[in-house]
């Protein structure tokens, strides 16, 4: 005798950039991004700022992709990716500052090069249950705070 298994099937969906905030995932995607921010430690970005000479960072870290999970056809998981960018002093001293706002502001000192590949990254996994995201991992959350360069 054969069973046939019926086992729902999952539905995965990637999202990038502006993706994200089209297919309606505005909401979900900046509570998400909330709670890495509020359970990772950033002090590694600025440990690593002041480790390696002539780097800083700029602007704010931001949701760069989203995986959602559904079965079906309501949301059980997400996979998010969050990056903080950088740059480089073009003569590889410390640079005036080590945080820039926004990029035009980095850009005041010539010196300053932000076409560098300097950058952060921090990838987390979520569970959503009773209408409510519950943080499941973030990446190497011990030593780097979730926090990974990848840059340079």
């Amino acid at each position: 005798m054969r069973f046939k298994n019926k086992f729902p099937e999952i539905l995965k969906e990637d999202f990038e950039g502006d993706e994200i905030v089209k297919a309606g995932l505005k909401e979900d995607s900046k509570k998400l991004e909330t709670l890495v921010l509020e359970n990772a430690y950033n002090d590694y970005i600025e440990d690593s700022i002041h480790s390696i000479e002539g780097i800083f960072s700029v602007e704010k870290p931001f949701l760069y992709f989203l995986t959602t999970y559904k079965l079906e056809g309501k949301m059980i998981a997400a996979e998010t990716g969050l990056i903080q960018h950088g740059g480089a002093t073009k003569n590889g001293q410390a640079p005036k500052q080590f945080h820039y706002e926004t990029n035009e502001a980095a850009l005041k000192d010539e010196n300053n090069d932000l076409g560098s590949d300097v950058s952060w990254q921090i990838n987390s996994s979520f569970s959503f249950e009773k209408n409510s995201w519950k943080l499941l991992q973030i990446d190497t959350l011990g030593e780097t705070g979730g926090w990974h360069w990848t840059g340079f």
